[in-house]
């Protein structure tokens, strides 16, 4: 189990109520949130100014990640080290669920070695985009 505690030591974050309950909201949460569900959602109320300042110092120290959706919202994720995953989004209804395993290492290095002006990736973002099979079904698409 993730200690939230020792995630906030060791990116050198006070240990607050706020951040505690964010942070283990995110990891609890299934699915990438934007903050207005993060904020209607969580238990432990978080004024929209702190909330804000707390996901992006987070997204900083790579605690959580931002993820696109292509909906014109922000989405905010746990990143977990041990758990690597990506998305596929229905475009229909905007169902999301988890890709596992994206074989990273492999991949960076492909990209690396065929690239002419990168030495370095430090991160990556990966979605992929289509019609669920509900969607597909009753083609309310």
């Amino acid at each position: 189990m993730i200690k939230t505690s020792e995630i906030l030591n060791e990116y050198g974050y006070r240990i607050t109520k706020g951040r505690v309950a964010l942070i283990n909201f995110l990891i609890s949460s299934k699915k990438p949130l934007t903050i207005d569900e993060i904020q209607k959602a969580m238990i432990h109320k978080i004024d929209r100014v702190t909330l804000y300042r707390a996901l992006t110092d987070f997204t900083k120290s790579k605690i959580v990640t931002k993820i696109n959706l292509q909906n014109s919202k922000v989405y905010y994720e746990f990143i977990s080290k041990i758990h690597h995953h990506h998305h596929i989004i229905c475009e229909s209804c905007g169902r999301i669920e988890d890709i596992e395993n994206c074989n990273q290492d492999n991949l960076q290095n492909k990209i690396i070695k065929s690239s002419k002006n990168f030495k370095i990736i430090n991160s990556h973002s990966l979605e992929f985009f289509g019609i669920c099979n509900n969607c597909f079904k009753t083609k309310s698409y």
